[in-house]
This record gives C-alpha cells, structure tokens and sequence, in this order.
C-alpha cells in the first residue's frame, strides 16, 4: 500500500512539472519573461540535473537585461559543481552581451581547457557553443573531448553537422565516415544523410578519395567498401559498384543479395552488360541451391534480350542465341510458379521479335493450362494470347479469351482491358451497336486512358451512325 502511494505521488509530481514547463513555455514563447523567468526557476530547483531549465531561465534574465541577476544565478551553480563546464559558455555569453568580449573570451578559453573526460559534460559544452552559433569552439570542445576519451569516433556525428555548418566539406565528410564506422548498423542512416549533403560537383569524389586509405587501415571494416559501392552508384560507375559488392559479398558470405541489387540497379538505368555480369556471378558463383538462382537466371535473359534489342540494332543469329537460352532455362526449370514471368517473356520475345506467332500461342498455352501459376499472370497470358490469335485472323479465339478475362476480373484493371479489346474487336468486325454499349460502359473506368478512349470510340460511332443520344 506504501509503495503504491509512492508511485502516486510520483506520477502527480510528473504531471504537474509538465504542466508548469508548459506554462513556462507559453510565458516564454508570448514575450513574458519575467513570469517565465519564475517558473524555469521553480523547475531548475526541483531537478538540478535539467540544464534546459536553467538556461531558459538565464535567457529570460538576459532577455530583460537583467545581467547582475544572470551573472549571480551562473557563479551560484559554478560554486555548486565547478565541472559543468558550459556554465562558462552561458557567463561568457553574459560578459559577451555586456560588451565585453575579451573577458568573454577567456571565460570560453576555461571551458575547453578544462573539460574533463565526462561524455555528458562534453556534450554540454559543445551543445552550448553550438546554442551561441560558436561552431568553432564546439568543434574545439568535441576534438578535445574525444583526445581526453581517447575515442576520435564518439562525437564524429557532432562534428560532421559541426563542419557542415561552417561549410568544410572534407571535414563534415571524414566525421560522417566516423560516424558510420562507429555504427555499422546505421550505414543506410548514413548514406541518406551523406546523399541530401553531398550536392556540388567534386563531393562523392572527396568522399571516395577519404574512403580508399581507410580501406587499407582497416580491411575488416566492411562499413567503407559498403560507402565506396555507393559512391559508385551516385555516379553511375556500376562496374566499380559490382567489384565492391561482389567483394562483401565473398567476404561475408551473403549469398549474392547485394550483387542483385547492384543488378538490378544498373539494369534498369541501362547498363545492361553490367547488369548481366552481376546476375551471371550469382548464378556461377552461388550455385543451383540458391534461393535467387532462378530470379538471377531470369534477369540475364532479360537483360540479353534488353541489350539485344535496345537499338533495333541486331540479326536473327543474336535473335537465335536468345531463344535457345530460353529453351534451356524452360527445360531445366519447367514451366511453374516460379517461371511463369520468365514463360509470359519468352512468348512475347517470340512474338514481337521472331514473328513466331505458331510457337507463341504453344508456349502460352501451356502457361495458362496450368492451374498453379498467379491468376495475374495467368490474365495477363490471355490477353496476349488473345492478340496473337487477333493478329492471326482467329476472331472467334480471341474474343473467347478476352471474355474470359473479363468475366474473372470484372471490377479490376486487366477485366476492364480485356473489356475494351474485345469492344475493339467488335467495331471492326463491323458489331458497331454491341461495341458501344461496351465503350459506354468504359467511360467509367478506373484507368483515365481506357476510359478517355472509349468515350472517343463511342462518341466517333455514335457521330458516323446517326445513333440516339
């Protein structure tokens, strides 16, 4: 019972210093100073651990010009704990205010000359120069700080936003890459700050060029290749950003994840020899057993057929090499869930660039018998089998496929495609009654294109037929 009235005594005492820091921030933030003045005070007395509170109350002294009032409130706490260094930040700052800046200076001087190897009183210091926008001198108090810890890397973070600040790039730079090292599992923390600060020409150089001595200092480090492959992304260097990761990949045994990335990024900005050597090492060097194989294999077939094709600049003997490729991935894996994106590929590899329109239509077939395969898939499968039996003159096989699509996925995307295909089919056909009731119904589509086209097709037959509004 005793301990259960502590507890309450406790939490009311709670509630009710967050009510008056909040009245004090009120007083405070309205120009009330005097009345805010009252109430840091009362706060600051009840936990002299909150440095907050007693600033705001000097602030609020200075704020009224109150310097004698601010000058006792700083030599009292002095007395009380001669340690906390960042007291003689605040009576500097008073001395500073009163126009006297070298007395101010040598209070400052005292600060830093006498921090001791306390991290919480060096980051008060520091957080107190950088509160007076004296960022040289926090950068002087956290360097020093650090030597006394003997920990270069424990105030890396302040430093690097330290530097930032004063715009020394190089510095901000090496802190950063400190920072990082000293929390390897933070380094996409990192890497987003390092990409929203690193904005002129010449900084991912400036990094790289800091990142390769500290490579050779320590190789175990897996923090400054992981940096270096992404400075290599930033530029757009994917071969470099592949012997990086293709590195850490060795060395840590991560089974080819990273590579795929790297992969998957130069592929899709065009860099597809890069692309197909990086998806080639997991295939060769993670082996059948590996759970990216076959997504691995697949991407080399796309990324062949993406290089190939890429600038129409290619014989049928390239076209040929491709399609025995496919072939020997579909008759070692099958055609089954795991390869039906690669199958669907293939039929239209076979289509729009063989002209194989026979061998197309098979290999969809087979596709869509397959009960297993994702049932987008499978859709999508009919539709382009649906085409290439359009474009084979086989009207009644299409229009049974879009039909059958439609009905499935009547109040989704690919049921409203195969819907306007199939209206298409009917105009042409000459159903021109049929097909705009079908275009109408298409003017409410979820996608604007269809929906913008059918209300062109339908208004064009309506025009051309003389048909009731």
């Amino acid at each position: 019972m005793r301990k259960l009235f502590i507890i309450l005594l406790v939490c009311i005492a709670w509630q009710v210093s967050g009510q008056d820091s909040r009245l004090a921030d009120q007083y405070y933030n309205s120009g009330e100073y005097e009345q805010a003045a009252s109430v840091y005070l009362t706060l600051f007395e009840r936990n002299y651990k909150s440095f907050y509170y007693f600033n705001r109350y000097v602030d609020c002294l200075l704020a009224l010009d109150d310097f004698e009032g601010a000058t006792k409130a700083i030599q009292k706490e002095i007395d009380r704990d001669p340690t906390q260094m960042q007291l003689y930040v605040s009576y500097g700052n008073i001395l500073e205010r009163q126009y006297k800046p070298h007395e101010a200076d040598l209070q400052y001087a005292k600060a830093i000359e006498n921090i001791p190897p306390n991290v919480s009183v060096i980051n008060n210091l520091g957080n107190a120069f950088t509160r007076l926008t004296k960022y040289e001198m926090a950068i002087e108090a956290f360097e020093r700080g650090g030597k006394l810890l003997g920990d270069d890397y424990l105030f890396a973070y302040n430093l690097a936003g330290l530097y930032k600040r004063i715009g020394d790039t190089p510095n901000m730079i090496k802190y950063y890459i400190k920072a990082t090292a000293k929390n390897p599992g933070q380094v996409d923390r990192y890497i987003t700050i390092l990409q929203r600060n690193l904005t002129e020409e010449g900084d991912l150089d400036e990094l790289r060029s800091q990142l390769y001595p500290m490579i050779q200092e320590e190789p175990n480090n897996p923090v400054y290749p992981e940096l270096l492959e992404w400075v290599f992304i930033e530029k757009k260097d994917y071969y470099r950003a592949l012997r990086q990761a293709r590195s850490l990949d060795r060395k840590y045994n991560e089974g080819g994840a990273r590579v795929m990335k790297i992969g998957n990024i130069a592929y899709y900005d065009g860099d597809y020899e890069t692309a197909i050597k990086a998806f080639e090492y997991v295939t060769q060097d993670k082996g059948l057993n590996n759970s990216l194989y076959v997504e691995a294999k697949r991407a080399i077939l796309k990324s062949k057929r993406n290089k190939v094709t890429m600038d129409y600049d290619y014989d049928l003997a390239d076209l040929d090499t491709l399609v025995i490729e496919y072939e020997n991935f579909i008759n070692e894996f099958g055609i089954n869930p795991q390869t039906e994106h690669l199958v669907k590929e293939y039929a239209d590899f076979l289509a729009v660039y063989k002209n194989d329109l026979d061998k197309a239509i098979e290999v969809l077939d087979q596709l869509v018998s397959i009960s297993s395969i994702n049932r987008y898939v499978k859709a999508n499968s009919k539709i382009a089998l649906a085409d290439y039996y359009l474009m084979k003159s086989e009207i009644w096989e299409a229009t049974l496929l879009y039909s059958q699509v439609e009905k499935d996925f009547k109040e989704e995307y690919l049921g409203e495609v195969a819907r306007f295909k199939n209206a298409k089919l009917s105009y042409y056909a000459g159903n021109f009654e049929w097909a705009q009731a079908q275009f109408d119904i298409l003017k409410a589509a979820t996608s604007r294109l269809i929906a913008n086209d059918a209300i062109d097709l339908s208004v064009f037959i309506m025009d051309n037929m003389g048909l009731d509004t």
